[in-house]
């Protein structure tokens, strides 16, 4: 009968740089899918990218990109992410 050793670690080092890898890989494809839906969007309905640009331009300028900061002041902006969450959404409802 094998003892087991009680200092063995339940998981090794190749085990976690496979998960944090997965994790990382999941990530990006979600923001990916989600770019490329806010870039479809903005092509099929150009109107209100030009809304949004016009706001993102009165508000922030042209010096500096939004920050988080600049949410509350972008409505229009906010908006329109939150239309293309909906409309396009990376995860299935229901997982």
């Amino acid at each position: 009968m094998q003892q087991s050793d009680a200092t063995e670690e339940p998981f090794d080092e190749r085990d976690i740089m496979g998960a944090a890898a997965t994790v990382h890989g999941a990530a990006t494809e979600m923001t990916t899918a989600t770019i490329i839906s806010f870039i479809v969007a903005m092509l099929l309905f150009p109107d209100v990218m030009e809304k949004a640009q016009a706001e993102v331009d009165r508000v922030v300028g042209f010096s500096r990109f939004p920050t988080s900061e600049d949410r509350e002041s972008l409505p229009h902006l906010e908006a329109t992410l939150k239309e293309v969450y909906r409309w396009s959404p990376v995860v299935a409802l229901g997982t």
